[in-house]
């Protein structure tokens, strides 16, 4: 059975995006709907380097 996903992005980069996934079968109304906020995309930036710095400490401890 073939299914339908649609992915919904509502936002701006420098505030973060209020996201939508609904899923359903083709033809068929949606059996799962899934909302989300992201973050901004700096905030982003800085995550991604903190656990890459962390990750790169634990290889050298090891």
């Amino acid at each position: 059975m073939k299914k339908l996903v649609i992915l919904k992005f509502d936002g701006a980069l420098k505030s973060g995006y209020r996201l939508n996934l609904t899923i359903s079968n083709a033809g068929e109304t949606p059996n799962l709907i899934i909302s989300a906020k992201s973050p901004s995309a700096l905030a982003v930036i800085e995550h991604s380097q903190f656990w890459c710095d962390t990750y790169r400490s634990f290889l050298f401890l090891h």
